[in-house]
Formats: structure tokens, C-alpha cells, sequence
């Protein structure tokens, strides 16, 4: 039995126990994936009480930061980045990535927006703005605009992002005052069930929409830019399967068939994955 898990806080409503365990039935694998509820004091004994019991977990808001100053063995893009939300074991030594930046790149291929020469707004300034901004660099855009409540957060000043091929500026959301042709939602306000106040002028009938959330927490958001006419949206269940298949392909040594797996009952008759499941027919 391979023992693996979601490290975070809140968690309960987390789909990962269903797509581990899609990907274990499809692989032939017997495998446990839990969810760990944890407050940060806990996380250090956790860590070494796993050791005994597990392979690998994933991490997940508020820890995707805190995790980098507990661990030793960090790869050096995720030191850049300030994030992890992949862990694995070697022997008793814990090992940490980020496929967040690479689970959205394989979401983007997917979904299919071209972004080369476009205009693209990042709703929100947090951990998973760094992972997917050298994605959204190197498809070569016009512009990228870095957008939150409350402004600059220093994500352009003190980051240690490479500068790829489309410089990014940072503005509150409430100074936003134009069009773009692709609109990358990554706050957390659908989680705490707010809805965020962005100009409609943001948003024509052309515009490429994709919240990082997904079910409840992205509703609020993508109803509304529906209601203005947008008709290509798409919620962060495709990013969340892409980089969850990534986690699994790094525990178990063996990627699962998206294809395969979306084509299943148990895939099929869920409601979450109606919007991505058009892109696996």
C-alpha cells in the first residue's frame, strides 16, 4: 500500500483523494491518499511522523511557503519560486517541487488560447502567480498585467523570476480600464465565497477566461463573466488534474492516461469536470 496525502488548511472539500485514486485503479496500484487538516505548529512533527508511513504528499495553501523553511533538499526553481506543493521521500530525507507552473502549462496547451502577442490579466498576486508567470512568459505575450486587491505586493521587485520575453506590471484591480484577451483568475476569493469587484470593461465577448479555482469556489466568478458574454472559460480542475498526474508520475514512477482516466464513469459522472471534459473527447 502506497501511502500518500494533501497537506493544508482548509481542505475538506480538496478532490485529490478522487483523482489519486482514479489514477491508482487505472494504474494497477493500491494506494491510500489522505487529507491532513494541520495548523502550522504542527507541520514539523507531521513531517517526521510521515517519514515512517509514507511516500510522498502534496501541499496546498497556506503552506505552499512555509513548507520552504522547513525542508533541506529543495530544487532550485523552487527556491526562485518561494513554494512547494510537491514532497517526496528519498529514504528519510524529504525532497520538494513545484508543478504548479508545469500542471498550468499542460492546462494552457489543452484549453488552447494562442498567447503569443496577446494582452493577459493575472487576477490575484500570490504563490501560484510566481509558479505560472515564466509559463505565461514563455508563450511570448504583449503584455502581462499582475492584478490584486490590494496592489503591488513586491511580486515584480522581489521576485527572482527570470525576465523571459514579456515584461508584467502590477496595478490594483480597481485601476484596471481596458480589454484583454486572456484573464487568468488566481485569487482566493471564491474559496471564502466573495466576488471580486473587476471593471466589466476587462471583459469583451473575445476574451480567454480560466479560474484556478474550481466547483463552488470558481461559480461566482465564471457566472458572472458569462453573464457579460464570455463564452470561453474554463475552471482550475484541468490545471489541478494535470499537476496531481505530475505528483502521481513523480511517487509512483508511472504518468496516468488524462484520456483514459477522463473517459471513465466515476470521471463522467462528475459534475466538476464538465467544463475540461470537452478537451480529452
Amino acid at each position: 500500500m502506497l501511502r500518500l496525502g494533501l497537506i493544508g488548511h482548509p481542505i475538506r472539500h480538496s478532490l485529490s483523494p478522487f483523482l489519486h485514486q482514479a489514477f491508482a485503479e487505472a494504474c494497477g496500484h493500491a494506494v491510500e491518499y489522505l487529507l491532513y487538516d494541520l495548523k502550522p505548529h504542527e507541520l514539523p512533527d507531521f513531517l517526521n511522523e510521515f517519514v515512517h508511513v509514507g511516500i510522498g504528499l502534496n501541499v496546498t495553501a497556506p503552506y505552499k511557503t512555509d513548507i520552504i523553511n522547513i525542508l533541506k533538499s529543495i530544487q532550485p526553481h523552487v527556491l526562485n519560486l518561494r513554494a512547494a506543493n510537491l514532497l517526496w521521500l528519498e529514504g528519510r530525507t524529504w525532497h520538494a517541487d513545484n508543478v504548479d507552473g508545469l500542471g498550468f502549462s499542460k492546462a494552457i496547451d489543452r484549453w488552447g488560447p494562442l498567447l503569443e502577442g496577446s494582452d493577459v490579466l493575472i487576477l490575484g498576486a500570490g504563490s501560484v502567480v510566481a509558479s505560472i508567470l515564466p509559463e505565461l512568459q514563455a508563450r511570448c505575450p504583449h503584455s502581462i498585467t499582475i492584478a490584486s486587491r490590494r496592489g503591488s505586493n513586491g511580486l515584480c521587485s522581489q521576485s527572482k523570476l527570470p525576465s523571459l520575453c514579456a515584461p508584467w506590471s502590477e496595478c490594483q484591480i480597481s485601476q484596471l480600464n481596458r480589454p484583454y484577451d486572456c484573464v487568468i483568475q488566481a485569487t482566493s476569493a471564491g474559496v471564502l465565497g466573495e466576488r471580486l469587484n473587476i471593471p466589466d470593461i476587462v471583459f469583451s465577448k473575445d476574451t480567454k477566461v480560466m479560474d484556478l479555482n474550481y466547483g463552488v469556489a470558481a461559480k461566482i466568478f465564471l457566472d458572472h463573466v458569462q453573464s457579460l458574454g464570455v463564452s470561453d472559460v474554463m475552471d482550475g480542475i484541468l490545471m489541478l488534474c494535470e499537476q496531481a498526474a505530475l505528483s502521481y508520475a513523480r511517487w509512483t514512477g508511472v504518468m496516468p492516461d488524462l484520456k483514459k482516466i477522463y473517459a471513465s464513469d466515476a470521471f463522467q459522472q462528475k459534475a466538476f469536470f464538465k467544463l475540461s471534459s470537452r478537451l480529452f473527447k
